[in-house]
Parts: C-alpha cells; structure tokens; sequence
C-alpha cells in the first residue's frame, strides 16, 4: 500500500527534525565569533561552529546550527573563525640532523611549532629524494601517536635525474612507481621535455593526483621555460613566480658570459628577466594559465631577504628556528647599491604578474618554501599577496579553499563545511581588514580538538 501524502510529508519533517535535532550530541560548540567559512562568501556574525568526530556538522548562524545544551562549549565571542592554514610548500629536511637523520623528537617539536602557528596542513614537496621513507615513517608515527600535529602529505619528486636514474628511464614509468607509494601529488623539475610532462600527467590524472612544481630551469647559458607548454599539457601548477619571467624575444637581455661561475650574478640575472617583461608578454602567459586552469604559486616570501637586508632580523622566533639567521642568509645572495636597486625592481614587475593573474581569473595557492623559518612563513606570504594587490579573502583562501582545490583535498579540508575536517584558527583581529591578523591566534583546532598556541610552543 502507498504511503498516504500526509504519512509521507509527516516521515519528512520527522527525518528533517533527526537531522538537527540539537539533543543529537556534538562534541564541541565553537559559539559567537564571527565565521570566514573560507568558501569566499561574506562572513556570519555571532556564528556557532559544530564539531562531532573531528568533523564539522554544521558551520553557520545560530538559528542554523543547534547543539544540545551541555555540549562542550569554546566561546568565541569577539573573535573571527578562519579555517586551518594549509602550506603547501615546505621542506621536512630543514629539520634534519647533520647526519641527515630525524629525530621523534625533532619531529615533534617542528609539528607542535608549525600547529601553533595555525598550520594545520603540510605538504611535502621534497620528494622521495630528501624524504626518505624512514624519515617519512617518523613524521607518519608522529602524525599517528595522536599528539599535537598538522595533517601531513608528501609529493614524489620527478626530474632529469631521477628519470635517468630510474629502472625504466621513463617518465611515465617513474610517476607510475612514485604513485603507487601513496604520494599525494607529483612535484617535476629541472630537464623534463614537454613530451615527459604528458607522460606524467597521464599517469597522474588515472589516479586523480595533481602534478606541480618547476617548469623552467638553468641550461648551460640559458634560461629554459616550459610555463606555457606545461600549462597545454595538463600541469596543475607553477611554483615560484621568480621563474616565469615571459621575456619577448626581442627583448632578451644578453646574459653573464660563464654560467655558474658566479652564482649570485646568475641569480640576479635570472629575476632581472622580469624587468624585461611586458604587460603584454604577461598577459599572454596568463591567458594561457587561466585557460587551462594552470594555479599558481607566487612563494612571494622567498624574495624578501632579497630586497630587504633587514627583513626578520629581530624577530624572536630565530630561537626556535632549525637554522640561525645567519645559516639562512648564507644561501642566499646579499644584494647591495645598485644590483639591489635591480631586484627591486624586478620584484615590483613579479608583484603586478600576481596581481593581474589573479584579476584575470587565476587560482592562486600560498605557500612559504619553509621560509623564513618553517612554520612561521604563511603570515608572511598572505600579507604580501595583499600587498601585490590581492583581495584579503582571496589570500586567505589561497591558504585554504585553494589550496586543497590544488591538492585535490577539497572533500576533505580547506573550507569551514558539513562533513569536512574540523580543522580551524580562531583569531584576535579581523583578517579581512588586516591580513595580518592570521598571526594572531587564540585557539587551533585541529579535528575537533582545541590547542592553545602558547602551550604548544613550551
């Protein structure tokens, strides 16, 4: 017999009352602040944010989001709620020991540091070729032993070298075997051919795993870039805007007569391209990115100590840093007088490609290369993508919603949203009036469960 309307009406409103009943328990209730969901739409005020099993069952008003009345409660009042940040760019081996080796211990201080310091997510981009898998094992038993750490995800690394050395000396081949091991992307380098980049990506795109990194390098005397074919040919992303300088032919300045005897002139030499640049040239180079859906990743951080001898100096988190400031400078070139004037102004040129690949449509993704220190870089990259001229929300979404876009994590993290991981900052300031204040952390909360930053730091 069929249900009659009214019976079936009944079973709905009765389903739709079980699914937010507020006497169904939730974990935790994060109530009063004001929510940035991450998804780019305007904030809630008086926001309630609840948590069961690490993942988030509702994220909205209060009217939206019921909780029963003895639920764990986390009073946000006066505070913003932002979404975990998510780097996508770092390096385990700026941890390692002399000896090349990680310590359980060392790991878990470097995770409680980058977890204070609202990272909630790391990526990997070392490869296989610095993280070995006994350093990788480590990380993963810091990650599982439950104690205070950021989500972790690894990338294979795929080059000249590693092809070459390879059993099979292929692309394919390689990216093939890398995946199999569980990689959550493939990171490409230095002297791959655009024929190997379709080889990589084909394998890649069976497995729904992204492909990323370098796609332009040092040859002999030339500067070789594959930006704008690695875009054809199905790359997801571009590391590092200092690379892709889109110099015109007839434009190309003459370069340092010996390659590699100088390394500091080629460095120079290398970013003053972009003063070569035209809004033109530019502009054609984003076309193409935008239209393949090519995202980039300006690690704008990366320039500071470039073009500012002072940049950091006095900052008190030297301390707690893997290297002394004075490690880090040393592999960097000091720039000074006129040479610093010139990446100055190369940097300026870097700033306005950023700022127009983003107006032209292009999904920006923030990442720190794990500078200046690991862990403490991502504040420092979102203010200077403001500074380039990118929307607060932007940035921030490009440290979160974006970023597990880039990785295909998007069912999983980067946004504040029912049934993703219930990982979120809860802020002193606004962020969306001042970028800045993504440093100013209250709480994190990490799968539901709540750290207080300057607990981890002891």
């Amino acid at each position: 017999m069929k249900p009659s309307r009214f019976g079936f009406v009944f079973l709905l409103l009765l389903h739709t009352l079980w699914a937010c009943s507020p006497t169904e328990d939730v974990s935790l209730a994060i109530i009063g602040g004001t929510l940035i969901d991450g998804s780019g739409t305007e904030p809630v005020h008086d926001a309630v944010v609840t948590v069961r099993h690490g993942l988030v069952v509702c994220a909205g008003s209060a009217a939206e989001c019921p909780y029963q009345a003895d639920a764990p409660r986390l009073d946000a009042s006066g505070r913003w709620i932002i979404p975990g940040l998510i780097d996508s760019h770092i390096h385990w081996q700026a941890w390692y020991d002399s000896e090349g080796t990680l310590s359980p211990e060392t790991a878990a201080r470097a995770a409680r540091f980058y977890l204070a310091n609202g990272i909630t997510t790391v990526v990997d981009v070392g490869g296989q070729r610095w993280v070995k898998d006994e350093q990788r094992q480590v990380l993963n038993e810091v990650e599982l032993a439950g104690g205070p750490a950021p989500r972790m995800l690894f990338s294979g690394w795929i080059d000249r070298r590693t092809v070459d050395e390879s059993p099979s000396q292929s692309a394919g081949s390689l990216a093939r075997d890398l995946l199999a091991t569980g990689v959550s992307g493939l990171k490409i380098r230095n002297g791959l051919t655009p024929a190997e980049y379709q080889e990589i990506v084909a394998e890649a795109d069976r497995v729904g795993r992204p492909v990323y990194g370098h796609t332009y390098y040092q040859e002999g005397r030339d500067f070789i870039d594959h930006t704008a074919v690695a875009a054809s040919t199905g790359v997801d992303g571009v590391f590092h805007v200092l690379g892709i300088p889109p110099v015109p032919e007839d434009r190309m300045p003459p370069l340092p007569a010996e390659p590699l005897e100088d390394w500091e002139a080629w460095w120079l030499a290398g970013a003053a391209l972009w003063s070569h640049t035209t809004v033109e040239s530019q502009e054609s180079l984003i076309r193409i990115m935008v239209d393949h859906g090519t995202w980039l990743q300006p690690t704008l951080v990366t320039e500071q100590d470039l073009i500012d001898p002072d940049y950091f100096s006095d900052s008190p988190l030297w301390a707690r840093s893997p290297w002394t400031r004075d490690d880090y400078l040393a592999g960097f070139p000091q720039f000074e007088g006129e040479e610093l004037e010139q990446y100055r102004a190369a940097y300026r040129q870097m700033q306005a490609f950023v700022r127009r690949f983003h107006e032209a449509g292009g999904m920006l993704v923030a990442g720190t290369d794990g500078v200046p220190i690991p862990g403490v870089g991502m504040q420092e990259e979102l203010r200077l993508l403001v500074e380039a001229g990118v929307p607060p929300m932007t940035a921030l979404q490009a440290a979160t919603r974006n970023a597990a876009l880039a990785w295909r994590q998007e069912d999983r993290m980067g946004t504040l949203q029912e049934g993703l991981a219930a990982d979120l900052l809860v802020l002193d300031g606004n962020p969306l009036t001042d970028i800045r204040n993504t440093g100013e952390i209250w709480r994190v909360v990490k799968d539901g469960e709540v750290f207080d930053p300057a607990e981890l730091l002891r």
